[in-house]
């Protein structure tokens, strides 16, 4: 991630952004730094003169981070969408590198695991962690679960009264079967 950082000085003859370097000399200025690497960094702006060096009252402390990254996501050990039944209980578990909070469905969530009970309706709902670093910056992953409804029977017939060995045929009708 790249930081400016902007300054306003008089009188000066050079300038040094510590622990950056030299930057420019002139008294209004700025300098882009780049960090590749996650860490808290102090940075202080010191001007010089024929008269001396001064060094700015206090330092700018910057913390980086890195970005999360999900490793791994399931509900009830499955990393794709999932067909359960009504009032099921959902087991989520996530891994993830560089978070510090989490959130599922925008509900903070702690740890790597939660639980929730399915809808009691049928339907599809999609389920999203949401992993923050400490910046703030975040990543999301989803899987969806679908809730469907118990079978139901609607017919079962069969004849009453059959000859021994001699075939004869069932028949239902119903949804879910």
């Amino acid at each position: 991630e790249d930081i400016t950082f902007n300054w306003d000085v008089t009188d000066s003859e050079g300038l040094v952004l510590a622990p950056y370097g030299v930057v420019s000399g002139t008294p209004t200025g700025s300098q882009l730094v780049n960090f590749n690497t996650a860490g808290a960094f102090d940075f202080t702006l010191q001007s010089t003169s024929l008269n001396g060096t001064v060094v700015a009252s206090s330092p700018i402390g910057i913390n980086v981070y890195n970005p999360s990254v999900i490793t791994g996501y399931t509900i009830n050990g499955i990393d794709t969408t999932s067909d359960v039944s009504p009032n099921d209980t959902l087991n989520f578990e996530w891994t993830a590198t560089d978070a510090i909070n989490y959130t599922l469905n925008g509900n903070s969530v702690s740890g790597n695991s939660t639980s929730l009970v399915a809808a009691s309706t049928t339907g599809t709902t999609n389920y999203v962690l949401t992993a923050f670093n400490g910046a703030g910056d975040s990543v999301s992953r989803s899987l969806s679960v679908n809730v469907v409804g118990l079978p139901t029977i609607n017919t079962f017939n069969a004849p009453t009264a059959v000859f021994i060995n001699n075939p004869f045929n069932l028949s239902w009708t119903g949804t879910g079967i």
